[in-house]
């Protein structure tokens, strides 16, 4: 009696199921198992780097060279012509210092000379007046020749002179190496990258010595990145300030040193505005300045410099966090979708029409 009750259960249950959940096969088991996500192994990341790293460094490496050497050759000229003006100002006015060396002469004459100050020293102690004594001189120099005590805030000094010959030597210096070792290590680097990339020495070794080479070219471009800022980009913000010491706002102004600033850049201090409208003049001040290094060039240099850098770190960031990103899925998508409305060729549409069933 029981036997038939469970048997009548048995087919009433299966009968309440519908088909499409009916089984036919032999598995069992299972159920949910859980997936971990896992970020980019050190090994894959390793692999993108060696083979991408190397073409996005010595790409960074030319561009540095070609645009240093493009703005190097313009500020060339008038670094040229700063330097030596400034050398022929200073030459002026230490040639204008009377020497404190004097002559030697006999001992009775220095003694004559020795009582006569005394007798001089006397007489301007008894002829004192009351009045207080002024701590300034009552005129200021009329020229910055003859003397070291000039107003500073109108002449140029030798201290200050030296002070804008020395900005404008370390910057060219600077700029001038800077253009060839770029082009020594692109040289060097290029032809490594070539090799390890097409795989023509396959060796284990040649990986180790091209990830050397890869890392040594890297502290290069760091040391530059510190060069680019001091002293390129600190000297690009002085040149300004240090052409309108020398033409406009202090003295000495040799006009034949100025006549030939003016001839070299084809220009004109004294200029008059109508005719600088109707383009028949051009005024020096700006000139001189556009042709020196300027500080967004530096900026860019800098930016560029930092590429490789901004690539190792964005290789990780992708395969990490950036690739399953919200925005990344929505644009694949996107693309995909665009790609199956695209309008197909002639080809394709033939294929798809031989296929149907009607023609098989």
């Amino acid at each position: 009696m029981e036997e038939t009750d469970k048997s009548s259960s048995a087919s009433a249950s299966s009968r309440s199921i519908p088909a499409y959940h009916r089984g036919n096969g032999t598995l069992r088991g299972g159920g949910v198992q859980k997936l971990y996500h896992t970020g980019p192994t050190f090994k894959a990341y390793k692999r993108k780097l060696d083979h991408r790293l190397g073409y996005c460094t010595v790409g960074c490496l030319i561009t540095v060279a070609v645009v240093l050497t493009i703005f190097g050759l313009f500020h060339e000229m008038a670094h040229q012509e700063l330097t030596q003006y400034i050398e022929s100002i200073r030459e002026m006015i230490m040639n204008s210092i009377p020497s404190r060396t004097l002559p030697t002469l006999p001992m009775e004459i220095v003694m004559e000379m020795a009582k006569l100050e005394e007798q001089e020293v006397k007489l301007e102690e008894d002829n004192v007046p009351d009045e207080k004594m002024l701590s300034i001189p009552y005129k200021e120099p009329e020229t910055c020749f003859g003397s070291k005590d000039v107003n500073k805030e109108k002449c140029l000094t030798v201290t200050e002179l030296d002070e804008y010959h020395n900005v404008l030597l370390k910057s060219h210096i600077a700029l001038w190496n800077l253009i060839t070792v770029n082009i020594i290590v692109a040289i060097f680097l290029s032809p490594i990258t070539f090799m390890f990339n097409s795989e023509i020495i396959k060796n284990q070794y040649y990986k180790l010595f091209y990830r050397i080479v890869l890392l040594l070219a890297l502290f290069f471009m760091a040391i530059q990145l510190i060069i680019l800022i001091n002293p390129l980009l600190y000297s690009s913000f002085m040149y300004p300030t240090i052409v309108d010491k020398l033409f406009v706002e202090k003295l000495p102004r040799e006009k034949k040193l100025i006549n030939q600033v003016e001839f070299r850049f084809a220009c004109q201090f004294d200029y008059i505005s109508q005719l600088v409208e109707l383009n028949l003049q051009k005024p020096c001040i700006p000139r001189i300045k556009n042709v020196l290094l300027l500080p967004y060039a530096v900026v860019l240099l800098i930016i560029i410099d930092l590429l490789p850098f901004l690539f190792i770190f964005f290789t990780y960031a992708w395969d990490r966090w950036l690739k399953d990103s919200f925005l990344c899925s929505i644009a694949r998508s996107r693309i995909e979708l665009n790609n199956q409305r695209r309008p197909q060729s002639r080809e394709d549409i033939l294929k798809k029409t031989m296929e149907e069933p009607h023609y098989l």
